[in-house]
C-alpha cells in the first residue's frame, strides 16, 4: 500500500474520495478512476509482485465490494486480510512470508 501511495498518490486520491462520496454507487461513479489507479499500479514491479503473491486475498475483497455495493465497511475483514498479506511479501522472490505482519 506504501508502494501505491508513493507511486501513485493522485489516483489513489481521487479513488478514495470518489468512493467515499458515492457510497451506494461507486462501482458505477468511479470505474474511470479504478482503471485510472489499476493502469499506475500495474507498472510498478513491486506492486505487480504483491498482486501476483496476494490475488485470492484481492479477489476476496472484490467480491465483497461487488456484494455489498452499498457498503464498503462490510469488507474491512476482507481488505485487512489482503494488507496483511501484502505486507508479508517477500519482494526478493515475491512469496509470501508465513507469520509475519
Amino acid at each position: 500500500m506504501q508502494v501505491a501511495g508513493r507511486h501513485c498518490s493522485a489516483e489513489l486520491e481521487r479513488y478514495g474520495q470518489c468512493v467515499a462520496s458515492n457510497p451506494t454507487d461507486w462501482q458505477q461513479s468511479c470505474h474511470n478512476l479504478k482503471v485510472q489507479l489499476a493502469q499506475c499500479t500495474s507498472t510498478h514491479p513491486a506492486i505487480r509482485h504483491i498482486r501476483l503473491s496476494c490475488s485470492s486475498e484481492f479477489s476476496a475483497f472484490e467480491a465483497c465490494l461487488k456484494k455489498h455495493p452499498g457498503n464498503v465497511l462490510r469488507c474491512q475483514d476482507f481488505i485487512q486480510a489482503f494488507v496483511s498479506c501484502a505486507e508479508r511479501v517477500d519482494m526478493t522472490s515475491g512469496t509470501v512470508l508465513a507469520g509475519q505482519s
